[in-house]
């Protein structure tokens, strides 16, 4: 059992996840046998999918016989078609703790899809992913399915003291009364269309904004310190990646993380 029925064959597919009232734009990477892992893509801030596409294309043409990729949009930031073919746009401003709690349900749903199987296949292994605040997110999502979850992957993750990042006055330009009106004036530019595609251009409108700026917010007063007890309790799971020249991850939390979680696979490029 998985998500795949009813989609067409261009891959990756294009789905609307509906998991009781919440809707989420999905790309679908299906495994071309039964999947011996399922991976949920959990994106950053701005949270659409459609900035991963390239990523994840990677990733799965070089597993795709084992992995299964259920990547999604963080909800109220992005506009999407539904499986009507109706255009869904954001009518609510999410929080940062409501994309927390959503995700926890899609990822709950996920496991207990992917787990009605048949006696003669065994259930498929599973591992979350998370750019940036997605990593956070992840983090959450981790603390209340560790039995379930196989492995926690980061990149360049933003959980720690993320007022604290050398871009935080980016961060502060954005809280301005000029903020909406500059971001979306990016969509009537003359930026090339890879560009275009790279910033998720047809997800730029005021509500859609208005969701980016507002979790920016909250990211910067709700995580603060490095919850230590989940990466030295359970640092085995995680597999980290760090830029050595992250202005929104300076080189320092790559330390702190190292000395705090020695089990993990924790790397700077």
């Amino acid at each position: 059992m998985s998500y795949l029925e009813g989609l067409a064959t261009e891959v990756p597919f294009r789905k609307a996840l509906k998991v009781n009232e919440y809707m989420y734009e999905a790309l679908v990477y299906p495994c071309t046998k039964l999947p011996k892992y399922v991976m949920l893509m959990i994106p950053g801030n701005p949270g659409a999918i459609s900035f991963y596409r390239e990523f994840l294309n990677d990733l799965h043409r070089k597993n795709e016989d084992q992995l299964e990729i259920i990547g999604v949009s963080l909800q109220g930031h992005s506009i999407y078609e539904d499986e009507l073919g109706q255009q869904v746009v954001p009518s609510e401003v999410v929080s940062l703790n409501a994309q927390i709690e959503r995700i926890k349900l899609l990822y709950t749903n996920i496991v207990q899809q992917y787990s009605k199987v048949g006696q003669i296949q065994e259930k498929p292994k599973f591992i979350i992913c998370g750019h940036s605040v997605g990593s956070y997110i992840c983090e959450q999502v981790f603390k209340e399915n560790k039995s379930s979850v196989y492995r926690v992957m980061y990149l360049f993750p933003t959980v720690m003291e993320i007022a604290k990042s050398p871009n935080v006055g980016i961060i502060r330009f954005l809280f301005g009364p000029s903020a909406l009106t500059s971001m979306i004036s990016i969509r009537e530019s003359s930026m090339p269309q890879h560009l275009r595609n790279m910033f998720a251009y047809k997800s730029l409108s005021y509500s859609t904004v208005s969701n980016f700026l507002n979790m920016a917010r909250e990211e910067m007063t709700t995580i603060n310190e490095l919850d230590q007890k989940v990466y030295t309790e359970h640092g085995e799971k995680f597999f980290m990646y760090y830029g050595s020249c992250d202005k929104w991850v300076p080189h320092s939390q790559y330390q702190h993380m190292k000395q705090t979680n020695s089990t993990s696979n924790t790397i700077t490029h």
